[in-house]
């Protein structure tokens, strides 16, 4: 049996459900199917201490996946394939890598991020593994009214759009204690709760700017002049795995200019929450200027 979904923009078509998106209607399913998805529960070889990811070319425009211990994929310019023992691991960590390759072969990009919408428009929340993209952007939808669009992952295609894998936002059963708000569904492999927000309807919106957040002692926000086409390339799902020609694709994709701004948050949880009025009247601010 077959199901359809639309991830990232794409209409996909794949052998198992996967409840995290909405499964298209009879009536729709007649639609182009741009990727399949194909998952086999398998025994995957347990890793040793040393191994890591790889990625490796099979034919001309197809690569293997290894995730030790995980899932091993094979990507195709028209199908990601999966062996992993469960499903949790398929979905766990299908949104990221193999995604990543499938969108390089096709010359888009898979940018590392969380966004919000501002003024029809996305604000995309980039930073280090714990700088608080996915508490913020939560924070900002539930308690500020700016709509969360994504999570982690963020599809950057060429004419500057943002697309989405799914609605809901990944946080830490800690976090979620913290912040309020309902969980669904199991603890992803990196003991994260899926958790449901309000977001746009729009399945696509333009990118308008990119705060860098990090953690501090103080509140802080200011424009920056880091290179933008460094920050797109620097963000990219799974860079350090990358073989040299993906790599070499990845240069010769045209980088899009955007408003670059970084942002400390206060180490104070508290802090942040009372400060989300100010968040939110900057991002509103820069939304609604002249590109």
């Amino acid at each position: 049996m077959a199901y359809l979904y639309t991830v990232y923009g794409l209409t996909a078509q794949s052998n198992i459900p996967i409840w995290l998106l909405p499964e298209h209607t009879p009536a729709t399913a007649n639609r182009k199917i741009d990727l399949s998805l194909h998952f086999q529960q398998g025994n995957i070889r347990r890793c040793s201490g040393g191994e890591s990811i790889a990625i490796c070319p099979v034919c001309n425009d197809c690569y293997e996946i290894r995730i030790p211990g995980i899932a091993t994929y094979q990507v195709s310019l028209s199908e990601i394939s999966c062996i992993a023992p469960d499903e949790n691991a398929f979905l766990s960590t299908l949104w990221n890598l193999p995604f990543s390759v499938w969108f390089l072969l096709h010359g888009e990009l898979l940018i590392h991020a969380c966004a919000v919408v501002a003024n029809n428009s996305l604000i995309l929340l980039m930073g280090s593994k714990g700088a608080g993209k996915s508490t913020l952007s939560f924070l900002l939808d539930h308690h500020a009214f700016l709509p969360f669009f994504a999570d982690d992952t963020v599809r950057l295609d060429c004419a500057s759009s943002g697309y989405r894998a799914h609605g809901y936002a990944k946080l830490f059963p800690s976090i979620l204690t913290k912040i309020g708000g309902d969980s669904t569904g199991s603890l992803n492999l990196a003991g994260k709760l899926y958790t449901p927000c309000s977001f746009s309807d729009a399945a696509v919106l333009p990118v308008r700017a990119a705060v860098f957040l990090k953690r501090g002692a103080a509140f802080s926000f200011e424009a920056s002049k880091f290179s933008q086409a460094t920050m797109w390339r620097q963000n990219i799902v799974g860079l350090t795995y990358l073989p040299p020609a993906l790599l070499r694709q990845v240069m010769a994709l045209p980088m899009p200019p955007h408003s670059i701004y970084r942002m400390t948050l206060p180490n104070d949880f508290q802090q942040t929450v009372r400060l989300l009025p100010e968040i939110k009247k900057k991002f509103l601010s820069i939304a609604c200027s002249e590109p």
